[in-house]
């Protein structure tokens, strides 16, 4: 893969810098999607970015060597990772990298912003899987945590249960369904 770099980078870079925005069909049947909407589908989904913000932020604060910053009228959430925390992660490329391939969460590396050690996740996920996805960043910080005198803090017990339970322990399987090989959260 390595030698084929210099072929898949200029590939990678075109396709990275695509705009992604509605196409003209989209942008000439908005107005008419907009005023035949009831108003309570937006306050449905406003709710649902506000409870999962409000989740992600507590839940993350209380991991080691995170701190999220409150998200304000969008749909993404900016965490800081502070890299002296851990043990092997040096960097947010090796954080996503490490936290995909250990507990089958797909943030993103917020370096490709110009934000350096910093990761995004989105607000928009049903409730239950931001819940889910945030305590497995949490796990995967206590797991990843240089040792201490003191004994790193633990998931909740119902959480670990939980993952038994549910047989979610594998690594193959994601909670975001265009993440995942099973056919569980299809």
């Amino acid at each position: 893969l390595l030698r084929h770099l210099e072929f898949i980078r200029p590939g990678l870079l075109d396709l990275s810098s695509c705009i992604l925005g509605p196409n003209s069909v989209i942008q000439a049947a908005l107005p008419n999607i907009l005023a035949n909407t009831p108003e309570t589908y937006f306050e449905g989904i406003m709710s649902q970015i506000e409870t999962n913000a409000r989740i992600c932020y507590e839940t993350l604060s209380k991991a080691p060597g995170l701190k999220p910053i409150m998200a304000q009228g969008t749909m993404y959430m900016l965490i800081e990772i502070d890299t002296a925390t851990f043990d092997d992660v040096d960097n947010d490329a090796v954080f996503f990298t490490k936290l995909y391939n250990e507990q089958s969460i797909s943030c993103l590396p917020a370096s490709v912003f110009g934000a350096v050690n910093f990761f995004r996740v989105v607000l928009t996920v049903p409730t239950d899987k931001a819940r889910e996805a945030c305590e497995r960043i949490v796990q995967f910080c206590i797991n990843h945590q240089k040792a201490k005198d003191t004994p790193a803090p633990s998931i909740p017990q119902s959480f670990s249960k939980l993952l038994e339970d549910e047989d979610l322990v594998n690594p193959e399987e994601s909670i975001l369904p265009f993440h995942t090989k099973s056919s569980k959260y299809k």
